[in-house]
């Protein structure tokens, strides 16, 4: 519901930083709560979106190579360090 609120909001205030920069951090923290909760293909549409806007970002591009690694195997106890080694921003 905030990412649909915030898109909302940067439709009307496109230029609007702080706008810009929760929206981000919001997808940011999104994906990893779906990542936490291993539903990988939801965490990965975030991140997607977020790697679109901030390309430069080396942590969401790490973090959708893992997501991308992951998606055709089990969960197991790698994914669940690597998951809980990421801190939300």
């Amino acid at each position: 519901a905030a990412i649909a609120i915030l898109r909302d909001m940067l439709e009307n205030r496109p230029g609007d930083a702080e706008v810009i920069d929760f929206y981000e951090r919001t997808l940011f923290n999104a994906g990893m709560a779906e990542l936490r909760a291993f539903n990988l293909p939801q965490s990965e549409s975030y991140l997607a979106e977020l790697a679109k806007r901030q390309p430069e970002d080396a942590e969401v591009q790490r973090v959708l190579e893992f997501v991308e690694t992951y998606k055709s195997r089990p969960i197991d106890m790698q994914l669940e360090i690597f998951v809980g080694s990421i801190a939300s921003r």
